[in-house]
Parts: C-alpha cells; structure tokens; sequence
C-alpha cells in the first residue's frame, strides 16, 4: 500500500472516530437533559457547581483521582441539596489505574455541609439506567 494512500486511510479512521465519539456525547446530553425535566430539576452539561473538588474525597472508592463531572442535574427541596451526574475518574493506588464512568448521587444537608452523602450506581448497568438508580434510592 502507497504511503499516501495509508495516510488518507488513517485520516478518514481518525475523523469517523470522532464524529461517532461527539454523537455518543450529544444523545448522552440529550438523555439527562429529558431525565432532569422528569424529574423537574435543572441540568448542565459541565461542572457548573464546581462539584468536582467537593466530591472527590468523599468517594467510596480508593484512590479516585482526576475527577470530572458531566451531566449534572441537580435540584433542592427544604434544606437539602440534591446532586446526580457521571463522575470520570482515575481509579487504583498502586499498580494499575483505569478511567470509570459511573454515576454518582451527592445529597448534602444544610445542617451538615461537611459530610455529604455519596451514592454510586451499579457500574454493571447502562448509563441512563445508572441515573434512575441512584434517583430512586435502590
């Protein structure tokens, strides 16, 4: 095979990987934005809210680094803070570190700012079906 030819190749592989990549992305938003208006709550897309940060020691799994939030819906009802959204993170201490997508429910108090409560979904179910998990409490 021609150089030229395996270069056009490798081009059209890289520009079809991305165009599949942002679909994924945009229905995965399109997704939680409809779940957040079911469930009468706001949606953002990115970390508005700065969660990150906040969140990432709480989590109940060793060694979560780099964390990134994505589809955030959140809402509040009395004195209580409602945070549901995919959480990206670098998972293991020693040895071998893996990316994880799971998604991640944060209740906070306004009688206990310091101690929020996380509640991850079952990584063994699909995205959207993660989100009406950790909603519904089961």
């Amino acid at each position: 095979m021609r150089p030229i030819i395996f270069l056009l190749l490798m081009l059209g592989l890289t520009v079809w990987a991305l165009a599949l990549g942002e679909a994924q992305r945009r229905r995965r938003h399109r997704q939680a934005r409809r779940l957040a208006r079911e469930w009468e709550m706001l949606f953002s897309e990115t970390d508005t809210l700065a969660l990150a940060a906040r969140v990432a020691p709480s989590l109940p799994v060793p060694g979560a680094a780099e964390v990134v939030v994505h589809d955030l819906i959140y809402g509040s009802s009395g004195t209580e803070r409602v945070y549901i959204f995919s959480a990206v993170y670098t998972q293991g201490v020693l040895g071998t570190k893996r990316r994880v997508r799971r998604v991640v429910k944060v209740l906070e108090s306004s009688s206990d700012m310091k101690r929020p409560i996380v509640t991850l979904a079952d990584a063994s179910l699909a995205w959207i079906e993660q989100y009406r998990q950790v909603k519904n409490g089961a």
